[in-house]
């Protein structure tokens, strides 16, 4: 993860801000979403509260906060 971060480090705005191959996320997002999943952010009861709150639309859930989580700073999401 530290080999990838490293990389990611280098890239301008632009290149965090571009389309993903997931049409409603950038860059950021996924590797916001990807960091979150590697931190263990997505467990059990994160997942059931999530489930719930979006109606069990798991799909609607992930994009609402992918795009959340790539909010932040390019900074945060590497650290």
């Amino acid at each position: 993860m530290r080999d990838l971060a490293e990389r990611l480090d280098g890239l301008t705005d632009d290149e965090w801000n571009l389309p993903s191959l997931f049409s409603l996320w950038r860059v950021r997002d996924v590797l916001a979403h990807l960091v979150a999943g590697a931190q263990g952010e997505f467990g059990a009861g994160a997942v059931l509260r999530a489930t719930l709150r979006y109606g069990f639309k798991y799909d609607h859930w992930i994009a609402v906060d992918g795009q959340s989580r790539g909010q932040q700073e390019p900074t945060v999401i590497l650290n």
